[in-house]
């Protein structure tokens, strides 16, 4: 699924409840940092924990508008 959807999109992240830290681990672990432009996730003393949060920052730092459908 990430190999066909790599032509088609802009760029592609990664937006975890996991720490960062730990999600840049898992991404790179198993090989698939090729396929995203980023990973967005909470900071270990609890910053950015929250689903609304940790998705608004991963939006307004990538200049992403959330359009609806």
């Amino acid at each position: 699924m990430l190999e066909r959807a790599r032509p088609t999109a802009s760029a592609t992240f990664v937006a975890t409840l996991k720490p960062k830290v730990y999600a840049d681990r898992i991404v790179h672990r198993f090989g698939l940092a090729p396929y995203f432009s980023g990973v967005y996730g909470s900071e270990l003393e609890g910053k950015y924990d929250d689903r609304p949060t940790s998705s608004r920052i991963c939006l307004e730092t990538e200049r992403i508008h959330a359009g609806t459908r």
